[in-house]
Protein backbone atom coordinates (compact mmCIF):
# COMPACT_ATOMS: atom_id res chain seq x y z
CA UNK A 1 0.00 0.00 0.00
CA UNK A 2 1.49 3.38 -1.09
CA UNK A 3 1.18 6.36 0.92
CA UNK A 4 -1.35 7.92 -1.39
CA UNK A 5 -3.32 5.39 -0.48
CA UNK A 6 -3.65 6.40 3.66
CA UNK A 7 -5.56 9.27 4.33
CA UNK A 8 -6.44 11.53 7.71
CA UNK A 9 -9.91 11.67 8.25
CA UNK A 10 -11.07 15.69 9.62
CA UNK A 11 -15.08 16.17 10.60
CA UNK A 12 -15.88 19.24 8.40
CA UNK A 13 -19.73 20.57 9.87
CA UNK A 14 -20.50 20.97 6.51
CA UNK A 15 -19.31 18.21 4.48
CA UNK A 16 -19.57 15.79 7.45
CA UNK A 17 -16.02 13.49 7.73
CA UNK A 18 -13.90 14.17 4.50
CA UNK A 19 -10.86 12.17 3.98
CA UNK A 20 -7.28 13.85 2.55
CA UNK A 21 -3.99 11.73 1.50
CA UNK A 22 -1.74 11.71 4.49
CA UNK A 23 1.34 12.94 1.73
CA UNK A 24 -1.10 16.39 1.15
CA UNK A 25 -1.38 16.96 4.67
CA UNK A 26 2.13 16.49 4.94
CA UNK A 27 3.53 18.39 2.36
CA UNK A 28 0.67 21.00 2.14
CA UNK A 29 -1.48 21.55 4.79
CA UNK A 30 1.23 20.98 7.97
CA UNK A 31 3.24 23.97 6.34
CA UNK A 32 3.34 27.72 7.65
CA UNK A 33 2.14 28.76 4.52
CA UNK A 34 -1.19 26.74 4.24
CA UNK A 35 -1.41 26.82 8.66
CA UNK A 36 -0.90 30.77 8.19
CA UNK A 37 -5.38 30.19 6.37
CA UNK A 38 -6.25 29.83 9.96
CA UNK A 39 -6.11 33.08 10.86
CA UNK A 40 -7.57 34.46 7.67
CA UNK A 41 -11.35 34.59 7.93
CA UNK A 42 -12.86 34.14 5.32
CA UNK A 43 -15.67 36.76 5.11
CA UNK A 44 -16.56 40.07 6.68
CA UNK A 45 -19.84 39.01 7.56
CA UNK A 46 -18.73 38.50 11.23
CA UNK A 47 -20.01 41.89 11.82
CA UNK A 48 -23.57 41.11 10.67
CA UNK A 49 -23.51 37.72 12.29
CA UNK A 50 -21.52 36.87 14.85
CA UNK A 51 -21.42 33.26 14.70
CA UNK A 52 -19.71 33.95 11.23
CA UNK A 53 -15.94 33.53 11.85
CA UNK A 54 -14.59 30.92 9.90
CA UNK A 55 -11.80 30.76 7.88
CA UNK A 56 -9.63 30.63 4.87
CA UNK A 57 -8.31 26.92 6.14
CA UNK A 58 -11.53 24.94 6.56
CA UNK A 59 -12.86 26.74 3.20
CA UNK A 60 -10.13 25.42 1.43
CA UNK A 61 -10.57 21.90 3.19
CA UNK A 62 -14.10 21.86 1.67
CA UNK A 63 -13.22 23.13 -1.83
CA UNK A 64 -10.68 20.18 -2.14
CA UNK A 65 -13.18 17.63 -0.64
CA UNK A 66 -15.68 18.81 -3.21
CA UNK A 67 -13.33 18.69 -5.86
CA UNK A 68 -12.19 15.22 -4.93
CA UNK A 69 -16.05 14.10 -5.52
CA UNK A 70 -16.24 15.48 -8.25
CA UNK A 71 -12.89 14.37 -10.14
CA UNK A 72 -13.80 10.72 -8.94
CA UNK A 73 -17.30 11.41 -10.74
CA UNK A 74 -15.86 12.56 -13.84
CA UNK A 75 -13.55 9.50 -14.18
CA UNK A 76 -16.12 6.84 -13.04
CA UNK A 77 -19.26 8.79 -15.95
CA UNK A 78 -16.65 10.22 -18.70
CA UNK A 79 -14.48 8.51 -21.68
CA UNK A 80 -11.02 9.46 -22.85
CA UNK A 81 -10.20 7.85 -25.09
CA UNK A 82 -8.09 10.35 -27.12
CA UNK A 83 -5.97 11.05 -24.04
CA UNK A 84 -3.28 8.79 -22.30
CA UNK A 85 -4.12 7.06 -18.94
CA UNK A 86 -1.16 8.52 -17.63
CA UNK A 87 -1.82 12.47 -18.10
CA UNK A 88 -5.69 11.76 -16.92
CA UNK A 89 -3.78 11.10 -13.59
CA UNK A 90 -1.48 13.91 -13.67
CA UNK A 91 -4.61 15.93 -14.40
CA UNK A 92 -6.82 15.10 -11.33
CA UNK A 93 -3.63 15.41 -9.32
CA UNK A 94 -3.29 18.62 -10.37
CA UNK A 95 -6.83 19.82 -10.09
CA UNK A 96 -7.12 18.18 -6.67
CA UNK A 97 -3.93 20.31 -5.36
CA UNK A 98 -5.20 23.32 -7.04
CA UNK A 99 -8.65 23.40 -4.88
CA UNK A 100 -6.55 23.11 -2.12
CA UNK A 101 -3.77 25.62 -2.52
CA UNK A 102 -6.62 27.70 -4.40
CA UNK A 103 -6.39 30.94 -1.66
CA UNK A 104 -2.86 30.00 0.14
CA UNK A 105 -2.11 33.41 -1.03
CA UNK A 106 -5.12 35.77 0.69
CA UNK A 107 -4.54 38.66 2.45
CA UNK A 108 -5.02 39.39 5.64
CA UNK A 109 -8.93 40.27 6.15
CA UNK A 110 -9.70 38.35 2.88
CA UNK A 111 -10.92 40.54 0.05
CA UNK A 112 -11.04 43.47 2.41
CA UNK A 113 -7.02 44.56 1.76
CA UNK A 114 -6.36 42.13 -1.14
CA UNK A 115 -5.90 45.22 -3.76
CA UNK A 116 -2.76 46.37 -1.54
CA UNK A 117 -1.24 43.12 -3.46
CA UNK A 118 -1.38 45.08 -6.53
CA UNK A 119 -1.15 48.91 -4.95
CA UNK A 120 2.11 48.25 -3.71
CA UNK A 121 3.44 45.31 -6.18
CA UNK A 122 7.09 46.71 -8.20
CA UNK A 123 5.06 45.28 -11.44
CA UNK A 124 1.91 43.82 -12.49
CA UNK A 125 1.21 40.20 -10.71
CA UNK A 126 0.60 38.88 -14.14
CA UNK A 127 3.57 39.98 -15.09
CA UNK A 128 5.32 38.11 -12.18
CA UNK A 129 3.79 34.98 -12.20
CA UNK A 130 4.08 34.36 -15.86
CA UNK A 131 7.65 35.26 -15.72
CA UNK A 132 7.61 31.98 -14.04
CA UNK A 133 7.12 30.22 -17.16
CA UNK A 134 9.39 31.72 -19.84
CA UNK A 135 8.61 28.82 -22.57
CA UNK A 136 4.51 28.83 -21.93
CA UNK A 137 1.99 30.55 -23.77
CA UNK A 138 0.96 31.66 -20.07
CA UNK A 139 2.03 35.16 -20.82
CA UNK A 140 -0.67 35.66 -23.68
CA UNK A 141 -3.21 33.55 -22.28
CA UNK A 142 -3.74 35.57 -19.94
CA UNK A 143 -4.28 39.16 -21.30
CA UNK A 144 -8.19 40.42 -21.06
CA UNK A 145 -8.61 38.17 -18.55
CA UNK A 146 -8.46 40.50 -15.28
CA UNK A 147 -7.95 37.95 -12.34
CA UNK A 148 -8.28 39.14 -8.57
CA UNK A 149 -4.95 40.32 -6.92
CA UNK A 150 -5.74 36.89 -4.62
CA UNK A 151 -5.91 34.65 -7.23
CA UNK A 152 -2.64 36.03 -8.79
CA UNK A 153 -0.81 35.75 -5.50
CA UNK A 154 -1.85 32.52 -4.54
CA UNK A 155 -0.78 31.13 -8.12
CA UNK A 156 2.26 32.91 -7.35
CA UNK A 157 3.27 31.06 -3.91
CA UNK A 158 1.97 27.80 -5.33
CA UNK A 159 4.29 27.70 -8.64
CA UNK A 160 7.11 28.78 -6.15
CA UNK A 161 6.82 27.61 -2.39
CA UNK A 162 4.43 24.59 -3.67
CA UNK A 163 6.50 23.50 -7.00
CA UNK A 164 8.55 20.80 -5.77
CA UNK A 165 5.60 19.41 -4.01
CA UNK A 166 3.40 19.79 -6.45
CA UNK A 167 5.99 17.59 -8.87
CA UNK A 168 6.16 15.38 -6.12
CA UNK A 169 2.47 14.87 -5.79
CA UNK A 170 2.43 14.14 -9.21
CA UNK A 171 0.94 17.30 -10.44
CA UNK A 172 1.66 20.13 -13.05
CA UNK A 173 2.77 22.96 -11.57
CA UNK A 174 1.52 25.45 -14.61
CA UNK A 175 -1.60 23.49 -14.58
CA UNK A 176 -2.04 24.32 -10.94
CA UNK A 177 -0.75 27.95 -11.41
CA UNK A 178 -2.82 28.61 -14.26
CA UNK A 179 -6.62 26.64 -12.76
CA UNK A 180 -6.28 28.80 -9.79
CA UNK A 181 -7.09 32.09 -11.64
CA UNK A 182 -8.98 30.41 -14.36
CA UNK A 183 -6.26 31.27 -17.60
CA UNK A 184 -7.03 28.45 -20.17
CA UNK A 185 -5.06 27.35 -23.30
CA UNK A 186 -5.25 29.03 -26.13
CA UNK A 187 -4.10 28.44 -29.58
CA UNK A 188 -1.11 30.28 -30.34
CA UNK A 189 -1.73 32.59 -34.13
CA UNK A 190 -1.38 30.04 -36.89
CA UNK A 191 -0.53 26.83 -35.40
CA UNK A 192 -4.20 25.95 -35.67
CA UNK A 193 -6.26 24.82 -32.89
CA UNK A 194 -5.29 23.22 -29.46
CA UNK A 195 -4.30 19.94 -28.79
CA UNK A 196 -6.87 17.30 -27.23
CA UNK A 197 -4.61 17.43 -24.17
CA UNK A 198 -5.12 20.83 -23.76
CA UNK A 199 -8.69 20.93 -24.56
CA UNK A 200 -9.13 18.30 -21.93
CA UNK A 201 -7.19 20.66 -19.32
CA UNK A 202 -9.55 23.45 -20.33
CA UNK A 203 -12.77 21.12 -19.01
CA UNK A 204 -10.33 20.33 -15.60
CA UNK A 205 -10.03 23.61 -15.11
CA UNK A 206 -14.03 24.85 -15.05
CA UNK A 207 -13.98 21.90 -12.19
CA UNK A 208 -12.48 24.83 -10.02
CA UNK A 209 -13.42 28.40 -11.72
CA UNK A 210 -16.68 28.65 -13.76
CA UNK A 211 -20.48 29.35 -13.59
CA UNK A 212 -20.62 26.49 -10.80
CA UNK A 213 -17.87 25.09 -9.72
CA UNK A 214 -16.41 23.67 -6.25
CA UNK A 215 -15.04 26.63 -4.37
CA UNK A 216 -18.65 28.51 -5.35
CA UNK A 217 -20.43 25.23 -3.83
CA UNK A 218 -18.45 25.52 -0.51
CA UNK A 219 -18.88 29.02 0.23
CA UNK A 220 -22.35 28.93 -0.37
CA UNK A 221 -22.71 25.92 1.82
CA UNK A 222 -20.06 27.24 4.35
CA UNK A 223 -21.36 30.79 4.49
CA UNK A 224 -24.65 29.46 4.86
CA UNK A 225 -23.98 27.41 7.80
CA UNK A 226 -21.80 29.91 9.46
CA UNK A 227 -24.38 32.37 9.64
CA UNK A 228 -27.16 30.37 10.38
CA UNK A 229 -29.20 32.14 7.98
CA UNK A 230 -32.25 30.46 5.84
CA UNK A 231 -30.84 30.16 2.88
CA UNK A 232 -31.83 27.33 -0.13
CA UNK A 233 -30.80 24.00 0.37
CA UNK A 234 -28.07 22.23 -2.17
CA UNK A 235 -28.17 18.78 -2.83
CA UNK A 236 -24.48 18.01 -3.20
CA UNK A 237 -24.58 14.38 -3.50
CA UNK A 238 -26.53 14.65 -6.55
CA UNK A 239 -25.39 17.49 -8.03
CA UNK A 240 -21.64 16.24 -8.06
CA UNK A 241 -22.62 12.55 -8.22
CA UNK A 242 -24.13 13.78 -12.33
CA UNK A 243 -20.83 15.58 -13.14
CA UNK A 244 -19.35 14.20 -16.64
CA UNK A 245 -16.95 15.74 -18.92
CA UNK A 246 -18.57 15.40 -22.44
CA UNK A 247 -17.87 17.00 -26.16
CA UNK A 248 -19.13 19.78 -27.53
CA UNK A 249 -18.81 21.71 -30.20
CA UNK A 250 -15.30 20.80 -30.74
CA UNK A 251 -14.21 21.19 -27.04
CA UNK A 252 -14.22 19.22 -24.15
CA UNK A 253 -16.88 20.88 -21.26
CA UNK A 254 -18.38 20.23 -18.11
CA UNK A 255 -21.67 18.28 -18.34
CA UNK A 256 -23.89 17.77 -15.80
CA UNK A 257 -26.62 14.98 -16.38
CA UNK A 258 -30.30 15.64 -16.80
CA UNK A 259 -31.60 14.88 -12.71
CA UNK A 260 -29.58 17.58 -11.36
CA UNK A 261 -30.95 20.43 -12.63
CA UNK A 262 -32.75 21.11 -10.06
CA UNK A 263 -29.73 21.71 -8.06
CA UNK A 264 -28.40 23.71 -10.54
CA UNK A 265 -31.34 25.94 -10.18
CA UNK A 266 -30.67 26.15 -6.49
CA UNK A 267 -27.24 27.05 -7.03
CA UNK A 268 -27.61 30.08 -8.52
CA UNK A 269 -30.43 31.22 -6.10
CA UNK A 270 -28.11 30.03 -3.05
CA UNK A 271 -25.73 32.06 -4.52
CA UNK A 272 -27.37 35.31 -5.13
CA UNK A 273 -29.47 34.91 -1.64
CA UNK A 274 -25.44 35.71 -0.26
CA UNK A 275 -24.67 38.18 -2.51
CA UNK A 276 -28.19 40.24 -2.19
CA UNK A 277 -28.16 39.98 1.65
CA UNK A 278 -24.92 39.55 3.31
CA UNK A 279 -22.45 40.36 1.59
CA UNK A 280 -24.20 43.27 0.24
CA UNK A 281 -25.25 44.09 3.84
CA UNK A 282 -24.89 47.52 4.93
CA UNK A 283 -22.90 46.34 7.90
CA UNK A 284 -21.26 44.22 5.93
CA UNK A 285 -19.57 47.00 3.52
CA UNK A 286 -19.33 49.43 6.53
CA UNK A 287 -17.05 47.70 8.52
CA UNK A 288 -14.81 46.37 5.86
CA UNK A 289 -14.38 50.22 4.55
CA UNK A 290 -13.42 50.98 7.83
CA UNK A 291 -10.79 48.41 8.09
CA UNK A 292 -9.33 49.63 5.12
CA UNK A 293 -9.27 53.08 6.09
CA UNK A 294 -7.76 52.44 9.23
CA UNK A 295 -5.05 50.31 7.62
CA UNK A 296 -4.55 53.04 5.25
CA UNK A 297 -4.40 55.64 8.31
CA UNK A 298 -1.95 53.22 9.68
CA UNK A 299 0.32 53.20 6.91
CA UNK A 300 0.06 57.26 6.90
CA UNK A 301 1.11 57.18 10.65
CA UNK A 302 3.85 54.94 10.67
CA UNK A 303 5.73 54.83 7.63
CA UNK A 304 8.44 57.28 7.39
CA UNK A 305 11.65 58.43 5.05
CA UNK A 306 9.52 56.86 1.96
CA UNK A 307 9.95 53.23 3.76
CA UNK A 308 6.40 52.03 3.68
CA UNK A 309 5.08 49.39 6.09
CA UNK A 310 2.42 48.02 3.31
CA UNK A 311 4.83 47.83 0.52
CA UNK A 312 6.74 45.28 3.38
CA UNK A 313 3.21 43.40 4.86
CA UNK A 314 1.97 42.85 1.20
CA UNK A 315 5.67 42.35 -0.63
CA UNK A 316 5.37 38.94 -2.68
CA UNK A 317 8.51 38.15 -0.68
CA UNK A 318 6.70 37.69 2.79
CA UNK A 319 5.59 34.48 1.78
CA UNK A 320 9.46 33.61 1.49
CA UNK A 321 11.89 35.63 3.99
CA UNK A 322 11.37 37.02 7.47
CA UNK A 323 12.31 40.72 7.58
CA UNK A 324 11.54 42.96 10.36
CA UNK A 325 10.23 46.60 10.41
CA UNK A 326 10.33 48.94 13.36
CA UNK A 327 9.92 45.92 15.44
CA UNK A 328 7.36 44.43 13.19
CA UNK A 329 8.11 41.22 11.66
CA UNK A 330 7.11 41.03 7.87
CA UNK A 331 6.25 37.54 7.36
CA UNK A 332 2.92 36.01 6.26
CA UNK A 333 0.30 38.05 7.76
CA UNK A 334 -2.77 36.92 8.76
CA UNK A 335 -5.34 39.11 10.31
CA UNK A 336 -4.46 39.13 13.82
CA UNK A 337 -1.22 41.06 12.93
CA UNK A 338 -3.24 43.75 11.67
CA UNK A 339 -5.36 43.93 14.09
CA UNK A 340 -2.04 43.80 17.19
CA UNK A 341 -0.89 47.43 14.82
CA UNK A 342 -4.09 48.41 15.03
CA UNK A 343 -4.40 48.61 18.50
CA UNK A 344 -0.74 50.07 18.82
CA UNK A 345 -2.20 52.78 17.04
CA UNK A 346 -5.56 52.97 18.09
CA UNK A 347 -4.78 56.44 19.91
CA UNK A 348 -4.42 58.51 16.55
CA UNK A 349 -6.12 56.46 14.45
CA UNK A 350 -9.86 56.76 14.67
CA UNK A 351 -10.45 54.26 12.17
CA UNK A 352 -8.68 51.90 14.06
CA UNK A 353 -10.75 53.00 17.17
CA UNK A 354 -13.89 52.57 15.24
CA UNK A 355 -13.11 49.32 14.08
CA UNK A 356 -11.94 47.41 17.51
CA UNK A 357 -14.51 49.35 19.31
CA UNK A 358 -17.15 48.61 16.47
CA UNK A 359 -18.27 52.17 17.68
CA UNK A 360 -19.99 53.06 14.26
CA UNK A 361 -19.34 56.95 13.99
CA UNK A 362 -22.43 57.09 10.60
CA UNK A 363 -25.30 55.51 9.63
CA UNK A 364 -26.79 54.61 6.23
CA UNK A 365 -29.39 56.79 4.59
CA UNK A 366 -31.09 53.93 3.50
CA UNK A 367 -30.34 50.13 4.70
CA UNK A 368 -32.29 47.74 1.40
CA UNK A 369 -32.65 48.04 -2.04
CA UNK A 370 -36.44 48.30 -1.43
CA UNK A 371 -35.65 51.35 0.74
CA UNK A 372 -33.59 53.36 -2.00
CA UNK A 373 -36.75 52.39 -4.39
CA UNK A 374 -39.16 53.84 -1.60
CA UNK A 375 -37.16 56.77 -1.19
CA UNK A 376 -35.87 57.60 -4.59
CA UNK A 377 -39.38 56.26 -6.94
CA UNK A 378 -40.17 53.01 -7.59
CA UNK A 379 -41.52 52.90 -10.94
CA UNK A 380 -38.20 54.00 -13.04
CA UNK A 381 -35.07 52.49 -13.23
CA UNK A 382 -31.93 53.85 -12.05
CA UNK A 383 -27.95 54.61 -13.29
CA UNK A 384 -27.64 53.78 -9.39
CA UNK A 385 -23.80 53.79 -9.85
CA UNK A 386 -23.49 57.35 -11.37
CA UNK A 387 -24.05 57.89 -7.09
CA UNK A 388 -20.31 56.02 -6.64
CA UNK A 389 -18.99 57.48 -9.74
CA UNK A 390 -19.84 61.51 -8.50
CA UNK A 391 -19.23 60.30 -4.86
CA UNK A 392 -16.16 62.68 -4.47
CA UNK A 393 -18.43 65.69 -5.47
CA UNK A 394 -21.16 64.98 -3.74
CA UNK A 395 -19.25 64.41 -0.51
CA UNK A 396 -17.18 67.82 -1.18
CA UNK A 397 -20.19 69.97 -2.43
CA UNK A 398 -22.19 69.12 0.36
CA UNK A 399 -19.43 69.18 2.95
CA UNK A 400 -18.08 72.54 1.81
CA UNK A 401 -22.08 73.81 2.11
CA UNK A 402 -22.36 73.03 5.84
CA UNK A 403 -18.52 72.65 6.90
CA UNK A 404 -18.54 69.18 7.26
CA UNK A 405 -15.35 67.06 7.41
CA UNK A 406 -14.90 64.78 4.24
CA UNK A 407 -15.02 61.57 6.29
CA UNK A 408 -18.36 62.92 7.10
CA UNK A 409 -19.96 61.26 4.16
CA UNK A 410 -18.67 58.21 3.13
CA UNK A 411 -20.59 56.30 -0.13
CA UNK A 412 -19.45 53.14 -1.13
CA UNK A 413 -20.25 50.63 -4.15
CA UNK A 414 -21.99 47.58 -3.70
CA UNK A 415 -21.22 44.51 -5.83
CA UNK A 416 -24.43 42.88 -7.26
CA UNK A 417 -22.86 39.55 -9.05
CA UNK A 418 -26.14 38.01 -9.66
CA UNK A 419 -26.03 34.94 -11.41
CA UNK A 420 -27.59 33.72 -14.35
CA UNK A 421 -27.15 30.96 -16.67
CA UNK A 422 -27.16 31.75 -20.20
CA UNK A 423 -25.87 30.41 -23.61
CA UNK A 424 -23.76 27.45 -23.26
CA UNK A 425 -23.20 28.65 -19.72
CA UNK A 426 -24.13 25.02 -18.53
CA UNK A 427 -24.64 21.84 -19.90
CA UNK A 428 -27.11 19.36 -19.69
CA UNK A 429 -27.46 15.73 -20.80
CA UNK A 430 -31.00 14.67 -21.83
CA UNK A 431 -31.52 10.86 -23.19
CA UNK A 432 -27.51 11.00 -24.21
CA UNK A 433 -27.91 14.43 -25.71
CA UNK A 434 -25.53 17.68 -24.42
CA UNK A 435 -27.86 20.43 -24.52
CA UNK A 436 -27.79 23.95 -23.53
CA UNK A 437 -29.25 25.00 -19.80
CA UNK A 438 -30.81 28.22 -19.68
CA UNK A 439 -32.05 29.34 -16.54
CA UNK A 440 -32.42 32.27 -14.31
CA UNK A 441 -32.99 32.69 -10.78
CA UNK A 442 -36.00 34.80 -10.86
CA UNK A 443 -36.19 36.92 -7.53
CA UNK A 444 -32.70 38.25 -8.57
CA UNK A 445 -32.72 40.69 -11.42
CA UNK A 446 -29.11 41.67 -11.45
CA UNK A 447 -28.25 45.57 -11.00
CA UNK A 448 -31.95 46.11 -10.38
CA UNK A 449 -31.30 44.48 -6.54
CA UNK A 450 -27.79 46.12 -5.83
CA UNK A 451 -27.68 50.34 -5.01
CA UNK A 452 -25.17 52.22 -3.55
CA UNK A 453 -25.14 52.84 0.14
CA UNK A 454 -24.13 56.60 1.87
CA UNK A 455 -23.20 57.03 5.45
CA UNK A 456 -23.54 60.24 7.65
CA UNK A 457 -22.16 61.54 10.37
CA UNK A 458 -24.55 60.22 13.36
CA UNK A 459 -23.75 64.00 15.05
CA UNK A 460 -24.74 65.59 11.52
CA UNK A 461 -28.02 63.59 11.55
CA UNK A 462 -30.05 66.40 10.94
CA UNK A 463 -28.91 67.01 7.97
CA UNK A 464 -30.37 63.37 6.75
CA UNK A 465 -33.50 64.82 4.60
CA UNK A 466 -31.23 67.69 3.32
CA UNK A 467 -28.39 65.55 2.06
CA UNK A 468 -31.05 62.64 0.64
CA UNK A 469 -32.64 65.45 -1.17
CA UNK A 470 -29.09 66.23 -2.41
CA UNK A 471 -28.71 63.14 -3.98
CA UNK A 472 -31.74 63.34 -6.30
CA UNK A 473 -29.17 65.21 -8.66
CA UNK A 474 -26.68 62.53 -9.06
CA UNK A 475 -28.93 60.13 -9.94
CA UNK A 476 -29.62 59.55 -13.46
CA UNK A 477 -33.49 57.70 -13.92
CA UNK A 478 -35.15 56.19 -17.28
CA UNK A 479 -38.24 54.85 -17.38
CA UNK A 480 -38.46 51.00 -17.39
CA UNK A 481 -39.10 49.85 -20.78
Amino acid sequence: MTIKNKYKTIYDPVHGYIKIPLEYCKNIIDTRLFQRLRHIDQTSMKSLYPSGKHDRFTHSLGVFHLCSVAVDNILKNSEFSQIPETQIIILAESIRIAALLHDVGHAPFSHTLENLYQIYADEPLENTLTALFPNSTFKNDIKNLSPQPHELVSSYVSATSFKDIIELLGGDTEFVARSIIGCKYKPNAGEGGLSELNKLKNAFMDILSSKIDVDKLDYILRDTWASGTHNTTIDIERLLGSLKIGEYKGKYRLVWKANAQSVIGSVIDGRNYLYTWIYNHHKVLYEAEIINRAVMRLEKNVSKDGDSLLKKMFSLDVFKTRKTYNGVTAYLPCDADFIYLLKADEENNPYAHEFLARDHRRFPLWKTVAHFKTIYGRKQKFELYNIVEKRNEIISSFAKQHDLADDDIIVLKTSSKMASIANDDVLIEINGQIEELSYLAPSYKGEDEACPFIYLNKDKAYLKDELIDFIKDYIQPRLID
